[in-house]
């Protein structure tokens, strides 16, 4: 016999199945009970129990949605007219182009001023210029530029557009001086030409053209670049060096002069030869192989234009060259012998 508490458990099983029965029919039954729904398609009815009253509601019924769509029409209308009235009647294509009467001028300045120098310039200067540069190239026969000239300016309302006569500037490299400026080469180069510096602070030479033809020329260096392009013409030469013997061959012998214990020569020379031909005993000597040098016979300083002598060398050999160390020539050399030492020194000067 089952006891009770199996009756108990059967009768709780029983009780969990209904539980999962009738849990969706609980949730039909709470939905059954929303007023809102949709009695026809794409009508939703809720805020009120009748339709009547959905269809004539001012505020939230068919009415309010007609108002709300009258509304934005009005304003689409209201975009539309302003739209066209900014624009205006655009011009047609085909149709020539009406200019107004008057330009604002503030957009004037902002489109026509508007150029990427670096210095000062309008977009009208740019197009008046390209159109000079095609005017006097291929009408007025002028070329922007020849050698180191371009063309500055043209005088385009005395010309006329009529086929000037006119004089090219000059450029000569042979005729570069040493110590010329840019500007002096120019002038000395082209005499009639008007010659003076461009644009403070530019050395650049403008040269204004002689026969009143209205062009203007201007160099494309300027005295920076001039002096570095004279580096060409006249190159560095080596510092002057001291005198080298070239061989008897290539000089030429002067006077010879006796040695004295106090002796001045004085005339240009780029050395002596020395020739000891007796020395007293007590001087004593040395031996260079087959050669003999004395002992104290003396010394001699080769002196330069200005008065100044170099460092002095000692005599010794009975036979010797000596030539100046620090100057390339000299204005004449002094000379002291010992006591009893006699000989000669002859200057020589180096034949070009």
């Amino acid at each position: 016999m089952p006891t009770l508490s199996d009756v108990l458990a059967f009768l709780q099983q029983i009780l969990t199945q209904l539980t999962y029965s009738l849990a969706p029919i609980g949730v039909i039954l709470q939905n059954v009970l929303i007023t809102a729904k949709e009695t026809s398609p794409f009508e939703i009815r809720g805020y009120t129990k009748t339709a009547a009253a959905y269809v004539t509601d001012g505020t939230y019924g068919l009415p309010a949605l007609a108002a709300d769509i009258a509304a934005l029409s009005a304003q689409l209308a209201a975009a539309e007219t302003a739209i066209e009235l900014a624009v205006g009647t655009p011009q047609q294509t085909g149709s020539p182009v009406t200019l107004p009467g008057t330009f604002d001028q503030d957009v004037c300045n902002a489109v026509w001023n508007n150029t990427p120098y670096s210095y000062p310039r309008t977009m009208g200067y740019a197009v008046v210029n390209t159109a000079q540069s095609v005017i006097q190239a291929s009408y007025l026969g002028i070329p922007p530029q020849i050698g180191h000239f371009l063309v500055a300016s043209v005088d385009f309302a005395s010309q006329d557009f009529v086929l000037p006569g006119f004089t090219y500037p000059t450029w000569d490299p042979g005729d570069v001086l040493i110590g010329d400026t840019l500007l002096s080469m120019m002038t000395r180069q082209n005499p009639g030409f008007t010659c003076a510096y461009g644009n403070p602070p530019q050395t650049n030479v403008l040269l204004t053209e002689p026969l009143g033809a209205g062009i203007s020329w201007i160099t494309d260096l300027d005295e920076t670049a001039f002096s570095e392009l004279k580096q060409f013409y006249f190159p560095l030469t080596a510092f002057p060096t001291a005198p080298v013997w070239p061989g008897l061959a290539n000089v030429t012998l002067l006077t010879p002069v006796a040695l004295a214990t106090s002796l001045t020569i004085s005339e240009a020379m780029d050395g002596v030869l020395v020739s000891i031909t007796a020395v007293p005993t007590k001087q004593g000597q040395f031996a260079f192989g087959d050669l003999i040098s004395w002992r104290n016979a003396g010394a001699l300083a080769f002196v330069e234009d200005n008065g100044d002598a170099e460092y002095p060398q000692n005599l010794g050999f009975q036979s010797a060259v000596y030539l100046p160390k620090a100057m390339a020539h000299c204005s004449g050399v002094v000379v002291r012998a010992s006591p009893g030492v006699t000989g000669t020194v002859t200057p020589f000067t180096i034949n070009a």
